[in-house]
Order: C-alpha cells, then structure tokens, then sequence
C-alpha cells in the first residue's frame, strides 16, 4: 500500500499567466483520486505536471495503480493544453511513473464532457493505456478494481 499524500494545483505556479483550470489530487491505496474543474489551459498542464511530481514523490507508486479523475463543471480543454498532456503522458510513460488505468467521471452537467471524452480516449488509446469515462464515481471505482486485479 501507498503512502498518503494530497496535493492541488495552486500549490505551485509555472509562469506569471494564470493557470485556469484547478486540480486535487491525493493517493488512497493504490488509487490516485484526482477532482477537476475547467476549463484548463497550458498553464493548468504546467502546474498539473509540478502537481503529480510533487504526489510521486510523496508516494512513490510502483507495480499496478490507477487514477480516478473526476471533473465538475467544465471539462474543455485547450488544444495546447491537450498537446501538452499528451506530452505529459509519454514522458510518464518513459519514466515508469504512468498508472496503469485511467477512470474519468462526468455527470450530465458538464460542460464539455463529451467532446473531451472521445478527444481522452483517442489520447490514451495512442499511449496504450486502458481509459473509461463513467458518469459516477462508484461505477469508475469498480472498474479500476477489475482492471487492477486483471
């Protein structure tokens, strides 16, 4: 089991730009749970990389984890922003710090929720890597289950 830690993205600031775009992430087991609001520009990526290295070194994840991201509001992204993650993406990947499940949950109420669905899913269908969107929480934590037990 992973040590506990939390941390957010307003914790660290990248540029003199604002970031739009605020993110929560914290470890409970091997689960990262991560609640987002948008819209999220580059600057929310930037700060979101300083975010998840600052959670990986707290936690040190190793073997099977999983990440449940779950967005209220506004899930638009900017399409740098969006290039930008997938750059974060492989450079996890090469460094072994990758989950190996990623759960996005987003009720009806989001803005933008199915535009950045299909765009989440081309994106990591490209790294390799298992994604599900869900509309609820429970249902995104069952699936992680399944997929860290396979």
């Amino acid at each position: 089991m992973f040590t506990e830690a939390r941390f957010n993205t307003r914790q660290f600031e990248v540029t003199s730009f604002r970031a739009h775009g605020y993110l929560d992430a914290r470890f409970d087991g091997n689960v990262a749970y991560h609640e987002a609001s948008g819209p999220f520009n580059l600057e929310f990526v930037q700060t979101l990389k300083k975010t998840l290295h600052a959670l990986h070194t707290v936690v040190k994840p190793v073997g099977r984890w999983a990440e449940i991201l779950v967005v209220r509001g506004n899930a638009i992204m900017s399409l740098e922003a969006y290039e930008a993650m997938d750059k974060m993406i492989g450079c996890l990947l090469k460094q072994g710090r990758a989950a190996s499940a990623f759960a996005h949950v987003t009720d009806d109420s989001v803005e933008g929720r199915t535009i950045m669905a299909i765009r989440y899913e081309k994106l990591f269908r490209k790294h390799n890597l298992p994604y599900r969107t869900f509309d609820n929480t429970k249902d995104a934590e069952s699936w992680v289950a399944d997929m860290l037990q396979a």
